[in-house]
């Protein structure tokens, strides 16, 4: 089994003590969703993803290729994902979530697509959906309190 398989045996694991565990969570009757299903939903997909890692683990590797080839190369992008959500949760009280959350999304796209000009556009229109939709979802639909930000104001 390749290192794959077993992250993936470990997070299944994971997964499945953590679901045992959001069964003990109460129900209040005047809600109509729940506390523990989106835990639940969240938990189930991790289990679902990470039997595929576990499967494709268990499969032979082909030749020439290994867990930690590509390592070096792409070590620096990562760092730079890393600091540049550091930055993000630094920017947070200052711009507030959707100015923070478009600013991060839109770097983040741009950064994993090459950070080619011909990329860009489609960085931006990620950004601004993701921005949005979080802010509807969050804000609008489950009435959760989003940060300000104090430079913006909102």
């Amino acid at each position: 089994m390749t290192r794959d398989g077993w992250v993936g045996l470990v997070l299944a694991g994971l997964s499945l003590v953590l679901l045992s565990q959001t069964r003990g969570i109460p129900h209040p009757p005047l809600l109509s969703i729940a506390p523990g299903f989106y835990p639940q939903v969240i938990l189930w997909t991790l289990l679902a993803f990470s039997v595929l890692l576990l499967v494709s683990g268990l499969r032979r590797p082909r030749r020439g290729t290994g867990a930690s080839q590509g390592l070096p190369k792409r070590f620096p992008l990562i760092l730079s994902l890393f600091a540049l959500f550091g930055l993000y949760t630094a920017a947070l009280p200052y711009l507030g979530f959707r100015v923070a959350t478009f600013g991060f999304v839109t770097t983040a796209q741009w950064a994993l697509g090459g950070r080619s000009a011909r990329r860009f556009p489609g960085a931006l229109l990620t950004g601004v959906v993701t921005a949005f939709l979080t802010y509807l979802v969050f804000e609008v639909y489950l009435n959760v309190l989003l940060p300000r930000g104090s430079l913006v104001g909102w």
